[in-house]
């Protein structure tokens, strides 16, 4: 007895869902290499900013070292390399009177920055203070005695 052959069309349901499987898997894969890249350019900038924060920091304990060493803005340096940041030092000087006490109030400004911002690798802090330095003993508190 032969029997007739039987066909069965393949329908092709594995293929199509081989490639559903495999599509989801590489978008997933796409989504966390974004992911890591993203979180690794933000960790990048964020230690950048801090390092350019220390760097305005250093600008003026260098500048309130120079003043408080000579009551005087003439002899500070208008522009350092700290860290290879770029930092500009500014200093207003003012000079003021209370009842009979003289003194002198200085601000400082300290502007660090590196990189280009047509580059997008601008990275830039500005930080500013204000003191007060007086000649000698005083009962001004919060001021510097030079």
């Amino acid at each position: 007895m032969n029997r007739p052959a039987v066909h069965h069309r393949q329908s092709g349901v594995l293929l199509i869902a081989a490639i559903i499987l495999i599509t989801t898997v590489a978008s997933a894969v796409a989504l966390l290499a974004t992911t890591m890249t993203t979180r690794s350019m933000s960790t990048a900038r964020t230690i950048e900013a801090t390092q350019a924060y220390y760097a305005a920091y250093s600008g003026l304990q260098y500048a309130l070292s120079r003043v408080q060493s000579d009551n005087n803005c003439s002899s500070l340096s208008s522009t350092l390399v700290i860290q290879g940041f770029k930092v500009a030092l500014t200093c207003d000087p003012q000079a003021q009177q209370e009842a009979d006490q003289e003194y002198s109030v200085f601000t400082f400004t300290a502007h660090a920055q590196r990189g280009e911002l047509t580059a997008g690798s601008l990275v830039s802090r500005r930080l500013q203070i204000t003191v007060c330095v007086v000649d000698h003993s005083s009962d001004l508190s919060g001021c510097l005695v030079r």
